[in-house]
């Protein structure tokens, strides 16, 4: 038996689910990562006494793409001699109906569907292929989006199930290098399927692993990975000491005043509680809880809460339904050239050739065939990316209204303009897409126009 199966043993084997064997679901896209995993718990199975059920969870993001993976995985189950289940589901759909972004909504369908096929088997849990690399790129990610110490801890070897908390996680890949599962694909001779939009830059993490990663190990820190790690590690110690706290102060009947704490103990305490809600903590949101205790404030979602003077949070108000969130399509080929939406009034016209541009509140000139005829305007979304005006990368909008000191009660009441395919033009008062700027290639001008009802202008 290879080295890193034993490694993928000694793994399982520390996982309290599976101490007495059984079903393991094993999520397999067909890619290196997830292939190596099958097959190395194919090997450890009779050992460890498993029994293997293959999971693929088909996006159809890819077109024909995707049923390839498919197919690849159905063959390579079916020459394990284990059994393979397939779920497909509508991502750009339930980004739509759930407001998430597509790679959230992806990710949602498919923890959905890995927890479903567990229940279905009996299975305490499923593997992913996560590994040492994704990890530090975690890091960064998280790094960069301004993590607190939780969050640059990165994933744990086995964790709940996002979609069903009595389903558990298990990554056992999670301290080994990708270099490592490469060579184990070798000398096994694994088949595997490549994902092309790995290589494409215009996505953050790609552009970490291909541009800012390596320079960083040629440049600063040749053994990048091994420190990183490291101190994830020592951040996630600390994390698990300061949530063992929070969790007895908030199990004890009589717990100390909370102004009193140390403001680590008092955050560790609000994300815990926000966690337990479903809501994703950011750093704002969990200040202005512990500091303006009594205060309500929206949270991602929608969502208003109270931190009383106890220190325990409160739900005070819940957004509607999402089918009741406004969206309008607009067609830029109507008659007359304008619209209202919520309370914003809109309008827009268009010029060939050259143009005297006059910028000014209010106003913004589009590169009109970029944006195309058919555009569709809504509020902010958790998840939503756009690639400012300058930048040669996206973010999500939430940083940007982090970094732009954009106030959380106005954030959810500005208004995107989206293209038919999603990709954010403009969001009101603050930024065009770089895409859609004006160049020199450009044919057509659309110049927008927008302004609030009279009771209304003090917003931006």
């Amino acid at each position: 038996m290879s080295h890193l199966a034993t490694q993928v043993i000694d793994a399982i084997r520390h996982c309290a689910a599976l101490k007495r064997g059984g079903p393991l679901v094993v999520a397999v896209s067909g890619g290196l990562d997830s292939t190596v995993l099958l097959h190395a718990l194919h090997q450890a199975a009779p050992s460890l006494r498993l029994r293997l059920v293959v999971a693929h969870f088909n996006h159809q993001l890819r077109g024909p793409a995707s049923d390839l993976d498919e197919s690849h995985v159905r063959r390579l189950a079916a020459r394990l001699g284990w059994p393979c289940q397939v779920g497909r589901g509508d991502v750009a759909a339930w980004s739509k109906s759930r407001r998430l972004s597509l790679e959230m909504a992806a990710r949602d369908l498919r923890h959905r569907f890995l927890a479903q096929v567990a229940r279905q088997h009996a299975a305490p849990a499923f593997a992913t292929a996560h590994h040492a690399d994704d990890q530090v790129e975690l890091f960064f990610l998280r790094l960069l989006r301004g993590a607190g110490p939780e969050g640059l801890a990165g994933m744990k070897p086995e964790s709940p199930s996002p979609a069903d908390p009595t389903i558990m996680v298990l990554r056992p890949l999670l301290a080994l290098p990708k270099e490592a599962l490469r060579r184990y694909a070798r000398k096994h001779r694994l088949a595997v399927r490549e994902d092309d939009s790995n290589q494409q830059a215009i996505f953050q993490r790609n552009r970490l692993r291909l541009e800012l990663l390596p320079q960083l190990r040629q440049s600063w820190q040749p053994a990048l990975e091994r420190v990183i790690l490291r101190t994830m590690r020592l951040l996630a110690d600390e994390a698990d000491c300061l949530q063992q706290q929070a969790a007895d102060w908030l199990a004890c009947p009589a717990p100390q005043n909370f102004k009193t704490l140390h403001p680590a103990l008092q955050r560790s305490i609000i994300v815990r509680q926000l966690l337990q809600l479903g809501i994703e903590p950011d750093f704002e949101c969990v200040e202005f809880l512990r500091t303006h205790l009594g205060t309500s404030t929206t949270a991602e979602g929608g969502v208003v809460l109270q931190c009383g003077p106890e220190g325990n949070l409160r739900v005070v108000g819940r957004p509607g339904p999402a089918s009741a969130t406004p969206v309008r399509h607009l067609s830029l080929k109507a008659y007359p050239p304008h619209a209202e939406f919520d309370d914003l009034l809109v309008s827009w016209q268009f010029t060939r050739g050259q143009v005297q541009l006059n910028p000014a509140p209010g106003r913004e000139y589009l590169d009109a065939d970029r944006v195309g005829d058919e555009i569709v305007l809504r509020h902010w979304q958790a998840g939503d990316r756009f690639k400012p005006l300058g930048m040669n990368h996206s973010m999500k909008i939430h940083d940007w209204f982090i970094n732009r000191k954009v106030p959380r009660q106005t954030r959810r009441q500005l208004v995107l303009g989206c293209t038919q395919k999603g990709e954010i033009f403009w969001i009101e008062g603050q930024q065009i897409g770089h895409q859609f700027r004006i160049t020199s290639r450009t044919r057509r001008i659309l110049t927008w126009q927008w302004e609030r009802k009279a009771s209304n202008h003090d917003r931006p």
